[in-house]
């Protein structure tokens, strides 16, 4: 596979993810909408529209700018024979690596939203258990987020520390 067909590749597989993005969005909204027109109102709307705002502008911005996005998802090669190579094993694992820590990222964000919406509620209605519990979620999607980052930016060492664990240090 040459460097502009990953590119491509990869370009697209953006684009899907912006899809995705999108289809949260349009969730979180349909969720907001139902919400208001119940009658119980423990959340408030604010939530959900910060939420899909959010979710929504991630996603128009990874679909235009997909080409560029991938271009620097992709590892910089110097001489036009390494441009033309295949992706090697190396870098598949990187890629792979921090895919995974951009899934663990993303899906953080929403339960982080979530749970950080709940903290600011009345003690009253959710009863003190329900604080607890909601404080150690919250935590919980942080933790997650942070993983999630972790897995990403540092996705290179990782591997090469995966490499290392696999080989004994030898």
């Amino acid at each position: 596979m040459q460097s502009s067909a990953l590119q491509g590749l990869v370009a697209a597989l953006v684009r899907c993810f912006s899809i995705y993005l999108g289809l949260t969005a349009l969730r979180f909204a349909v969720q907001g909408v139902s919400f208001h027109s119940s009658d119980v109102h423990y959340l408030h709307l604010g939530y959900f529209v910060v939420t899909a705002l959010l979710f929504a502008g991630v996603a128009i911005v990874l679909w235009h700018f997909h080409s560029a996005v991938a271009g620097r998802l992709l590892p910089a090669t110097g001489d036009d024979q390494a441009k033309a190579s295949a992706l090697t094993g190396v870098d598949f694992e990187t890629g792979l690596i921090g895919a995974v820590g951009l899934y663990v990222a993303v899906t953080a964000l929403p339960q982080l939203a979530n749970h950080g919406a709940w903290l600011f509620y009345d003690r009253e209605l959710l009863g003190i258990h329900r604080a607890v519990e909601g404080r150690a979620a919250f935590v919980g999607s942080l933790i997650q987020l942070g993983l999630g980052v972790l897995l990403l930016l540092r996705a290179p060492g990782i591997r090469r520390l995966v490499a290392r664990l696999r080989t004994g240090g030898t």
